[in-house]
């Protein structure tokens, strides 16, 4: 059960506290807090959007297996993906992976990743993954991954008869979520409404905005280009 706010689980926990003083601790901390569950909705939102793959609109087979996926989410994260659906893959919505070295564990490691920030993965995909990430130019994965996999071999050293098998492998906060997925918003925007975003240092926009948009809401004679994705709850 956890032990959070307004919950039949949070009030279960608080009630089969040992005494006052674990009672009246739970109640202090910051786990019980409304504020706490309010700022884990956005992960929450990202674990439901990458595991339920609801209005995805492109299909990764990997070696027979399915991956459903969204082109914002992908572009978003990845200059790699996003080339590639505006190039090599512009209006494909099966995308076939057969190369050997390309395993399914990996390749849905990776889109964890891009989706949620973080990914819990067997050390026996670890090479794996470091190529994927490698390929699609994913700086900050490749760096995690180097950074737990010497701390797992160190532990094992340090503890012998100790085995790991899993490493989870996450970002230190949401900023740089929110700073990617933020560009969804600005492109959802009219430009004369929208702050400037881009990597050059001149303010130009790019040539297409929300190229991977699928619903446009028109409100007062604006267009918002927007993804149905982004309404999934």
């Amino acid at each position: 059960a956890k032990c959070e706010a307004n919950t039949f689980d949070g009030e279960r926990c608080l009630y089969g506290a040992l005494n006052s003083e674990i009672r009246n601790l739970l109640r202090d901390y910051k786990v019980v807090s409304s504020t706490i569950i309010r700022r884990e909705l956005y992960p929450e939102f990202l674990r439901r959007l990458f595991e339920f793959s609801e209005f995805a609109d492109v299909c990764f087979i990997v070696h027979d297996r399915k991956f459903f996926a969204h082109k914002c989410v992908l572009s978003a994260r990845s200059d790699y993906f996003n080339d590639m659906f505006l190039d090599k893959w512009l209006g494909r919505r099966e995308i076939y992976i057969r190369h050997e070295l390309v395993s399914p564990y990996a390749f849905h490691g990776l889109l964890q990743f891009l989706y949620q920030g973080r990914v819990e993965i067997h050390v026996d995909y670890i090479d794996d993954l470091q190529r994927l990430a490698k390929q699609c130019k994913i700086t900050t994965l490749m760096q995690r991954l180097e950074e737990m996999a010497y701390k797992a071999q160190f532990f094992e050293c340090t503890k012998p008869g100790t085995k790991v098998t899993n490493l989870v492998i996450e970002t230190f906060d949401h900023l740089e979520l929110s700073s990617d997925f933020g560009i969804l918003t600005e492109e959802a925007l009219p430009l004369y409404m929208s702050n400037w975003i881009g990597p050059s240092e001149l303010p130009f926009y790019p040539e297409e905005r929300a190229p991977f948009a699928d619903v446009i809401f028109c409100v007062d004679g604006h267009r918002f280009k927007c993804h149905k994705a982004s309404f999934f709850s």
